[in-house]
C-alpha cells in the first residue's frame, strides 16, 4: 500500500545586521500536517573576518529520507569555517550533526567537509574536497539490510574551466 503524506509551512524570517560583521538571521513557524502541528525553525549566525568567515546554523525541519515510508523530523547543527590565507587560496570547513527521527527508529549523522580551491587564472582553479560522515542508527525498527553504523569517506580532486565570454 502506498503512503502519502502532505505539511504545509508558514514562516516569517528576521535578518539583523549586529554590526559591519555580525549576521542574524532568524526564520520559524508552523508545520501542519494532518495529524500534527509542529515547529519549522531555522536560526544562523555568521561572523566575517579580515580574511574569512565563521558561520553557525540550527535548524529543525522534517525530511524524506531513503529507506522510510514516511516524513522524518531533522534537528541540524551545522558550522562553517572558511579562510583566506593567500589571495587565490581559500580553505572551507563544514562540520554538521543531525539527528533524523521518524518510524520508530533515529538516525545520528556526524559530518565533516574539507576543502581547499586555488584559483589559477580568471577561467581556470584547482579544488581538493574530502568528505567524512558517520552515521548512527538506534531504535526498535532498525532494518536488518541497514544495521550497524555506516562511515563514508570520499576524496574529490576537481579542476575547473570556466571560459570568459564578452
Amino acid at each position: 500500500a502506498s503512503v502519502s503524506s502532505s505539511s504545509h509551512v508558514f514562516t516569517l524570517g528576521w535578518i539583523h545586521q549586529m554590526s559591519p560583521l555580525i549576521t542574524l538571521s532568524l526564520r520559524g513557524g508552523p508545520r501542519i500536517s494532518r495529524d500534527n502541528v509542529a515547529p519549522e525553525v531555522e536560526g544562523s549566525l555568521a561572523r566575517r573576518f579580515q580574511h574569512g568567515e565563521i558561520m553557525f546554523t540550527y535548524a529543525r525541519t522534517q525530511n524524506i529520507a531513503v529507506g522510510k515510508s514516511g516524513p522524518v523530523e531533522t534537528e541540524s547543527y551545522l558550522g562553517a569555517v572558511s579562510y583566506q590565507p593567500l589571495p587565490r587560496l581559500t580553505i572551507r570547513a563544514n562540520p554538521a550533526y543531525y539527528i533524523n527521527d521518524g518510524e520508530g527508529s533515529k538516525t545520528k549523522v556526524y559530518r565533516l567537509d574539507l576543502n581547499a580551491t586555488y584559483v589559477i587564472n580568471l577561467w581556470l582553479s584547482v579544488q581538493a574536497s574530502y568528505r567524512f560522515s558517520y552515521e548512527q542508527e538506534s531504535g526498535r525498527l532498525r532494518s536488518s539490510s541497514s544495521s550497524g553504523d555506516r562511515y563514508r569517506n570520499v576524496i574529490f580532486l576537481e579542476l575547473t574551466i570556466a571560459p570568459q565570454y564578452r
